[in-house]
């Protein structure tokens, strides 16, 4: 993306808002942001044709690069097709403060608005600025505290003997049993299951079968 550059009078003219959606993965739906971004266009009874949709499921900490729909719409800001960016929240941008404000300076230098409308920001002016930092922090400094809740709460549950992560599957153990009684060796298993050898190991020790690893 460039630095700023005129935008000539036709440009200025069929220049669009780009109403601008993220979730972090494929399971995950639009359908939310997709709803208040919708509300806020017909509260600016912006009409079909002024406005165009950009949406992406990829994680905010990713670099632009390998994020379609944020390169899109950067491109088309660039290009002076796109003159606001409307979001529900300011980490549908970015997850990180710094990535975050480079993202809305980039967006400033092209003379680009952006409103994140849940947090009733316009980046516009110095308190838009001052806003926009401290909800970005604030924002990044949330997730590492849950983040850090997270990783204690599992610690704290492994001490007393608890099981974290992924469900135990007595099936599973009972069926690598079966086989290793049958005479199959562990790669005949790894392979009739298609894992690795390491996670039929695990297996075997979970259901208290004896193993040879020299296998």
């Amino acid at each position: 993306m460039s630095k700023t550059k005129p935008v000539d009078a036709k440009h200025l003219r069929q220049a669009k808002t780009a109403l601008f959606m993220r979730v972090s993965t494929e399971r995950q739906k639009h359908d939310r942001q997709k709803t208040i971004l919708s509300d806020w266009a017909k509260s600016q009874r912006l009409r079909q044709g002024q406005y165009a949709w950009y949406r992406e499921k990829v994680s905010g900490s990713k670099e632009t690069a390998s994020r379609t729909g944020l390169s899109k719409l950067l491109r088309d800001v660039d290009a002076g097709r796109v003159h606001s960016v409307v979001i529900d929240r300011l980490d549908r941008l970015s997850r990180s403060t710094r990535k975050g404000l480079e993202l809305l300076a980039l967006l400033a230098d092209q003379g680009c608005r952006v409103v994140a409308v849940q947090q009733q920001i316009d980046w516009n002016g110095s308190m838009g600025k001052f806003l926009a930092t401290l909800f970005l922090a604030l924002g990044e400094w949330e997730r590492e505290q849950t983040r850090d809740r997270i990783i204690e709460g599992m610690a704290a549950a492994r001490s007393n003997g608890k099981h974290c992560g992924r469900p135990r599957n007595q099936k599973r153990y009972e069926q690598v049993a079966k086989m290793r009684a049958s005479g199959m060796s562990v790669q005949q298993i790894s392979e009739r299951l298609g894992i690795k050898r390491q996670s039929t190991y695990y297996l075997l020790s979970q259901a208290g079968t004896t193993q040879d690893k020299s296998e």
